[in-house]
Protein backbone atom coordinates (compact mmCIF):
# COMPACT_ATOMS: atom_id res chain seq x y z
CA UNK A 1 0.00 0.00 0.00
CA UNK A 2 1.89 3.36 -0.85
CA UNK A 3 1.76 5.96 1.68
CA UNK A 4 0.14 9.31 0.76
CA UNK A 5 2.14 12.48 -0.21
CA UNK A 6 1.48 15.85 2.09
CA UNK A 7 2.34 18.79 0.04
CA UNK A 8 3.65 21.39 2.12
CA UNK A 9 1.97 23.95 3.44
CA UNK A 10 2.34 27.76 2.50
CA UNK A 11 4.02 28.29 6.16
CA UNK A 12 6.03 25.38 5.70
CA UNK A 13 7.25 26.35 2.63
CA UNK A 14 8.28 29.70 4.03
CA UNK A 15 10.15 27.98 6.47
CA UNK A 16 11.82 25.72 3.70
CA UNK A 17 13.16 28.79 1.84
CA UNK A 18 14.20 30.54 4.56
CA UNK A 19 16.58 27.90 6.19
CA UNK A 20 17.78 26.97 2.53
CA UNK A 21 18.47 30.41 2.14
CA UNK A 22 20.49 30.91 5.41
CA UNK A 23 22.20 27.30 4.90
CA UNK A 24 23.26 29.54 1.56
CA UNK A 25 24.48 32.36 3.57
CA UNK A 26 26.85 29.75 6.12
CA UNK A 27 28.08 28.02 2.91
CA UNK A 28 29.34 31.72 1.56
CA UNK A 29 30.63 32.67 4.86
CA UNK A 30 32.64 29.68 4.98
CA UNK A 31 34.16 29.92 1.75
CA UNK A 32 35.20 33.10 1.99
CA UNK A 33 36.74 32.18 5.62
CA UNK A 34 38.41 29.60 3.88
CA UNK A 35 39.80 31.35 0.73
CA UNK A 36 41.27 34.09 3.12
CA UNK A 37 43.04 31.47 5.99
CA UNK A 38 40.81 32.85 8.07
CA UNK A 39 38.89 31.33 11.39
CA UNK A 40 35.03 31.27 10.94
CA UNK A 41 33.60 34.62 12.01
CA UNK A 42 32.18 34.08 16.11
CA UNK A 43 28.63 34.37 16.89
CA UNK A 44 28.26 37.94 18.40
CA UNK A 45 25.16 38.34 20.85
CA UNK A 46 22.95 41.47 19.37
CA UNK A 47 22.77 43.15 22.98
CA UNK A 48 21.06 46.53 22.02
CA UNK A 49 17.53 46.65 24.12
CA UNK A 50 14.62 47.30 22.59
CA UNK A 51 14.19 50.30 24.08
CA UNK A 52 17.49 51.60 22.24
CA UNK A 53 16.04 50.23 19.16
CA UNK A 54 13.02 52.38 18.89
CA UNK A 55 14.96 55.72 20.09
CA UNK A 56 18.10 55.42 19.12
CA UNK A 57 19.46 56.84 15.87
CA UNK A 58 18.56 55.11 12.29
CA UNK A 59 20.71 55.30 9.28
CA UNK A 60 22.61 53.40 6.49
CA UNK A 61 25.29 52.63 8.59
CA UNK A 62 23.08 50.54 11.46
CA UNK A 63 20.88 49.02 8.38
CA UNK A 64 24.00 47.88 7.46
CA UNK A 65 25.25 46.51 10.30
CA UNK A 66 22.07 44.48 10.92
CA UNK A 67 23.05 42.28 7.76
CA UNK A 68 22.03 39.09 8.75
CA UNK A 69 25.35 37.59 8.27
CA UNK A 70 25.99 35.46 11.39
CA UNK A 71 26.42 31.36 11.09
CA UNK A 72 23.49 31.23 14.22
CA UNK A 73 20.33 31.11 13.32
CA UNK A 74 19.65 32.50 16.53
CA UNK A 75 21.67 35.96 16.01
CA UNK A 76 20.22 36.36 12.79
CA UNK A 77 16.77 35.89 13.25
CA UNK A 78 17.66 38.38 16.43
CA UNK A 79 19.01 40.57 13.62
CA UNK A 80 16.54 41.05 11.05
CA UNK A 81 13.93 41.27 14.05
CA UNK A 82 16.18 44.33 14.52
CA UNK A 83 16.30 45.60 10.98
CA UNK A 84 12.89 45.13 10.49
CA UNK A 85 11.89 47.88 13.14
CA UNK A 86 14.38 50.39 11.61
CA UNK A 87 12.76 50.00 8.40
CA UNK A 88 9.64 50.40 9.90
CA UNK A 89 10.83 53.97 11.48
CA UNK A 90 12.12 54.95 8.52
CA UNK A 91 8.54 54.60 7.13
CA UNK A 92 9.90 51.00 4.65
CA UNK A 93 6.40 49.43 5.20
CA UNK A 94 6.69 46.70 2.83
CA UNK A 95 10.45 45.75 3.29
CA UNK A 96 10.06 45.80 7.28
CA UNK A 97 7.43 43.49 7.37
CA UNK A 98 9.00 41.74 4.72
CA UNK A 99 11.98 41.37 7.46
CA UNK A 100 9.85 40.65 10.15
CA UNK A 101 8.25 37.50 8.15
CA UNK A 102 12.28 36.41 7.57
CA UNK A 103 13.44 36.91 10.97
CA UNK A 104 9.74 35.05 12.37
CA UNK A 105 10.75 32.12 9.28
CA UNK A 106 14.08 31.42 11.11
CA UNK A 107 14.83 28.16 12.81
CA UNK A 108 16.27 29.98 16.10
CA UNK A 109 13.56 32.56 16.38
CA UNK A 110 13.05 33.16 20.23
CA UNK A 111 10.64 35.28 22.39
CA UNK A 112 13.24 37.84 21.85
CA UNK A 113 12.84 38.08 18.30
CA UNK A 114 8.67 37.70 18.53
CA UNK A 115 8.82 41.01 20.85
CA UNK A 116 10.95 42.94 18.16
CA UNK A 117 8.13 41.30 14.85
CA UNK A 118 5.40 42.43 17.35
CA UNK A 119 7.11 46.25 17.55
CA UNK A 120 8.29 46.04 13.70
CA UNK A 121 4.10 45.81 13.01
CA UNK A 122 2.79 48.34 15.37
CA UNK A 123 5.16 50.80 14.27
CA UNK A 124 4.18 49.80 10.19
CA UNK A 125 0.56 50.11 12.00
CA UNK A 126 1.64 53.55 13.46
CA UNK A 127 2.97 54.96 9.53
CA UNK A 128 -0.66 53.50 7.87
CA UNK A 129 -2.50 55.22 10.28
CA UNK A 130 -4.29 51.72 12.11
CA UNK A 131 -3.12 52.39 16.02
CA UNK A 132 -6.13 50.00 16.84
CA UNK A 133 -4.32 47.37 14.61
CA UNK A 134 -1.07 47.95 16.71
CA UNK A 135 -2.90 48.24 20.10
CA UNK A 136 -4.74 44.57 19.39
CA UNK A 137 -1.41 43.35 18.11
CA UNK A 138 0.55 44.54 21.24
CA UNK A 139 -2.19 43.28 23.71
CA UNK A 140 -2.20 39.79 22.39
CA UNK A 141 1.30 39.62 22.82
CA UNK A 142 1.51 40.79 26.54
CA UNK A 143 -1.10 38.65 27.19
CA UNK A 144 1.47 35.66 26.36
CA UNK A 145 3.18 35.23 29.66
CA UNK A 146 5.11 32.00 28.33
CA UNK A 147 6.97 34.23 25.35
CA UNK A 148 7.40 36.99 27.43
CA UNK A 149 8.85 35.06 30.26
CA UNK A 150 12.91 36.44 30.64
CA UNK A 151 12.22 39.33 28.27
CA UNK A 152 11.80 42.77 29.38
CA UNK A 153 8.30 44.02 28.85
CA UNK A 154 8.82 47.89 28.32
CA UNK A 155 9.15 48.09 24.72
CA UNK A 156 5.63 46.59 24.66
CA UNK A 157 3.96 48.25 27.17
CA UNK A 158 5.03 52.13 26.18
CA UNK A 159 3.74 51.39 22.42
CA UNK A 160 0.78 49.40 23.77
CA UNK A 161 -0.21 52.79 25.82
CA UNK A 162 0.75 54.57 22.47
CA UNK A 163 -1.57 52.56 20.19
CA UNK A 164 -3.98 52.49 22.48
CA UNK A 165 -3.92 56.79 23.19
CA UNK A 166 -4.40 56.82 19.66
CA UNK A 167 -7.21 54.86 19.07
CA UNK A 168 -8.55 56.10 22.34
CA UNK A 169 -8.94 51.89 24.01
CA UNK A 170 -6.40 53.19 26.58
CA UNK A 171 -8.93 52.58 29.68
CA UNK A 172 -8.39 48.76 28.73
CA UNK A 173 -4.76 48.45 27.70
CA UNK A 174 -4.40 50.31 31.19
CA UNK A 175 -5.54 47.53 32.69
CA UNK A 176 -3.59 44.76 31.10
CA UNK A 177 -0.45 46.82 31.80
CA UNK A 178 -1.08 47.50 35.66
CA UNK A 179 -1.65 43.43 35.80
CA UNK A 180 1.95 43.40 34.81
CA UNK A 181 2.85 45.98 37.25
CA UNK A 182 0.82 43.58 39.80
CA UNK A 183 2.79 40.45 38.30
CA UNK A 184 6.84 41.78 37.96
CA UNK A 185 6.76 44.80 40.00
CA UNK A 186 6.96 47.48 36.42
CA UNK A 187 7.56 51.18 37.71
CA UNK A 188 6.06 53.85 35.20
CA UNK A 189 7.33 56.61 37.04
CA UNK A 190 11.54 56.28 36.40
CA UNK A 191 12.80 58.37 33.42
CA UNK A 192 16.04 55.49 33.15
CA UNK A 193 13.92 53.46 31.43
CA UNK A 194 11.82 55.68 28.85
CA UNK A 195 9.03 53.17 26.93
CA UNK A 196 7.99 52.78 30.76
CA UNK A 197 8.17 56.31 31.53
CA UNK A 198 6.20 57.12 28.44
CA UNK A 199 3.61 54.54 29.45
CA UNK A 200 2.82 56.19 32.56
CA UNK A 201 2.53 59.66 31.24
CA UNK A 202 0.20 58.53 28.88
CA UNK A 203 -1.70 56.60 30.95
CA UNK A 204 -2.17 59.79 33.61
CA UNK A 205 -1.96 62.12 30.89
CA UNK A 206 -5.99 63.03 31.48
CA UNK A 207 -5.19 63.72 35.28
CA UNK A 208 -1.81 65.46 34.96
CA UNK A 209 -3.19 68.10 32.47
CA UNK A 210 -6.53 68.93 34.21
CA UNK A 211 -4.42 68.61 37.38
CA UNK A 212 -2.49 71.87 35.69
CA UNK A 213 0.97 69.57 36.17
CA UNK A 214 3.61 70.07 33.55
CA UNK A 215 3.18 66.82 31.38
CA UNK A 216 7.01 67.40 30.41
CA UNK A 217 9.32 64.55 30.51
CA UNK A 218 13.13 64.30 32.80
CA UNK A 219 15.70 65.66 29.77
CA UNK A 220 17.28 61.82 30.76
CA UNK A 221 14.82 60.46 28.08
CA UNK A 222 15.61 60.31 24.37
CA UNK A 223 14.49 62.95 22.14
CA UNK A 224 12.46 60.65 20.41
CA UNK A 225 10.82 59.97 23.50
CA UNK A 226 10.52 63.35 24.46
CA UNK A 227 9.04 63.69 20.86
CA UNK A 228 6.56 61.12 21.55
CA UNK A 229 5.17 62.51 24.64
CA UNK A 230 5.16 65.78 23.06
CA UNK A 231 2.76 64.71 19.99
CA UNK A 232 0.72 62.46 22.65
CA UNK A 233 -0.34 65.67 24.39
CA UNK A 234 -0.67 68.15 21.81
CA UNK A 235 -3.04 65.13 20.63
CA UNK A 236 -5.02 65.36 24.15
CA UNK A 237 -5.24 69.01 24.18
CA UNK A 238 -6.90 69.98 20.83
CA UNK A 239 -8.99 66.64 21.44
CA UNK A 240 -10.61 68.58 24.34
CA UNK A 241 -10.27 72.44 21.86
CA UNK A 242 -7.00 73.65 23.72
CA UNK A 243 -5.83 74.63 20.52
CA UNK A 244 -3.12 77.24 21.37
CA UNK A 245 -1.68 74.68 23.87
CA UNK A 246 -1.88 71.86 21.11
CA UNK A 247 -0.07 73.90 18.77
CA UNK A 248 3.70 74.64 20.93
CA UNK A 249 3.51 70.82 21.26
CA UNK A 250 3.07 69.76 18.16
CA UNK A 251 5.29 72.35 16.80
CA UNK A 252 7.74 71.33 19.20
CA UNK A 253 7.29 67.44 18.55
CA UNK A 254 7.17 67.93 14.75
CA UNK A 255 11.03 69.39 14.83
CA UNK A 256 12.08 65.77 15.97
CA UNK A 257 9.75 63.73 14.25
CA UNK A 258 10.78 64.88 11.03
CA UNK A 259 13.96 63.59 11.40
CA UNK A 260 15.03 60.10 9.99
CA UNK A 261 13.33 57.31 11.80
CA UNK A 262 10.53 59.25 12.96
CA UNK A 263 8.56 58.40 10.34
CA UNK A 264 5.29 56.06 12.36
CA UNK A 265 4.96 59.40 14.22
CA UNK A 266 5.68 62.15 12.05
CA UNK A 267 2.60 61.91 9.75
CA UNK A 268 0.42 61.51 12.50
CA UNK A 269 2.19 64.87 14.14
CA UNK A 270 1.66 66.89 10.82
CA UNK A 271 -1.96 66.39 10.50
CA UNK A 272 -2.74 66.72 14.14
CA UNK A 273 -0.80 70.32 13.94
CA UNK A 274 -2.75 71.35 10.52
CA UNK A 275 -5.71 69.98 12.43
CA UNK A 276 -4.86 72.25 15.54
CA UNK A 277 -3.97 75.46 13.23
CA UNK A 278 -7.42 75.53 11.91
CA UNK A 279 -8.99 74.58 15.11
CA UNK A 280 -7.34 78.00 16.02
CA UNK A 281 -9.03 79.95 13.01
CA UNK A 282 -12.08 78.69 13.72
CA UNK A 283 -12.94 78.41 17.18
CA UNK A 284 -12.28 82.23 17.12
CA UNK A 285 -14.38 83.03 14.56
CA UNK A 286 -16.86 80.89 16.24
CA UNK A 287 -16.76 82.88 19.28
CA UNK A 288 -16.70 86.50 17.90
CA UNK A 289 -19.14 86.35 14.63
CA UNK A 290 -22.30 86.85 14.84
CA UNK A 291 -25.11 85.26 13.11
CA UNK A 292 -25.35 88.36 10.58
CA UNK A 293 -22.11 88.23 9.85
CA UNK A 294 -21.35 84.35 9.20
CA UNK A 295 -24.69 85.24 6.62
CA UNK A 296 -22.55 87.82 5.60
CA UNK A 297 -19.43 85.94 4.49
CA UNK A 298 -21.27 83.08 3.24
CA UNK A 299 -23.12 85.47 1.02
CA UNK A 300 -20.00 87.39 -0.35
CA UNK A 301 -17.98 84.07 -1.00
CA UNK A 302 -20.90 83.26 -3.57
CA UNK A 303 -19.45 86.28 -5.22
CA UNK A 304 -22.27 88.44 -4.22
CA UNK A 305 -21.33 92.29 -4.01
CA UNK A 306 -22.57 94.47 -0.91
CA UNK A 307 -25.21 95.94 -2.43
CA UNK A 308 -26.99 92.62 -3.30
CA UNK A 309 -25.65 91.02 -0.24
CA UNK A 310 -27.47 94.46 1.43
CA UNK A 311 -30.59 94.07 -0.31
CA UNK A 312 -30.93 90.62 0.50
CA UNK A 313 -30.57 91.18 4.15
CA UNK A 314 -32.55 94.38 4.21
CA UNK A 315 -29.69 96.43 5.59
CA UNK A 316 -27.40 99.34 4.69
CA UNK A 317 -24.62 98.47 2.08
CA UNK A 318 -22.09 99.96 4.47
CA UNK A 319 -23.24 97.78 6.99
CA UNK A 320 -22.17 94.99 5.07
CA UNK A 321 -18.88 96.46 4.27
CA UNK A 322 -18.74 97.09 8.58
CA UNK A 323 -18.95 93.34 8.42
CA UNK A 324 -16.32 92.08 6.24
CA UNK A 325 -14.33 94.55 7.47
CA UNK A 326 -14.34 92.81 10.60
CA UNK A 327 -14.52 89.48 10.31
CA UNK A 328 -11.45 89.55 8.17
CA UNK A 329 -9.01 89.62 11.01
CA UNK A 330 -10.78 87.30 13.02
CA UNK A 331 -11.38 84.46 9.72
CA UNK A 332 -7.29 85.03 9.19
CA UNK A 333 -7.68 86.50 5.88
CA UNK A 334 -7.17 89.90 3.91
CA UNK A 335 -9.46 89.61 1.13
CA UNK A 336 -12.77 88.55 0.17
CA UNK A 337 -11.66 85.77 -2.09
CA UNK A 338 -10.60 83.67 0.41
CA UNK A 339 -13.49 83.71 2.37
CA UNK A 340 -14.59 80.62 0.49
CA UNK A 341 -11.52 78.52 1.55
CA UNK A 342 -11.65 79.67 5.01
CA UNK A 343 -15.64 79.06 5.39
CA UNK A 344 -14.76 75.33 4.02
CA UNK A 345 -11.82 75.04 6.24
CA UNK A 346 -14.69 75.96 9.29
CA UNK A 347 -17.05 73.43 7.61
CA UNK A 348 -14.31 70.94 7.77
CA UNK A 349 -13.40 71.03 11.35
CA UNK A 350 -17.16 71.13 12.12
CA UNK A 351 -17.75 67.96 10.42
CA UNK A 352 -14.23 66.14 11.98
CA UNK A 353 -15.09 67.40 15.42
Amino acid sequence: MDTPVHSPSGSQQMDLLARAELLRMQAAELERAAAAHEPAPPTVPFTESWSSVINGPVDGAVLHDDQPNDLDQASTAGRLARRAVRLARLGRAQEALLTAARAEACAGADGEVTIGVAIARALVAFTEGHPERASAGLSRLLRDRRILQGHSLSPIVGLLAEAAFRARQLDEAAQLIDRWKTRVGLSLDDPADSELFVAGRLIRMHGLLEAGSSPLPDSALPPLAVARLHLATGMWLRRHRRTVEARAYLETAGNTLALPGGEPWDRLCRSEASAASLAQRSGAASETLSTQQLVVARLAAFGMSNRDIARQLCVSPRTVSSHLYRMFPVLGITSRHQLASALRQRQELDAAS
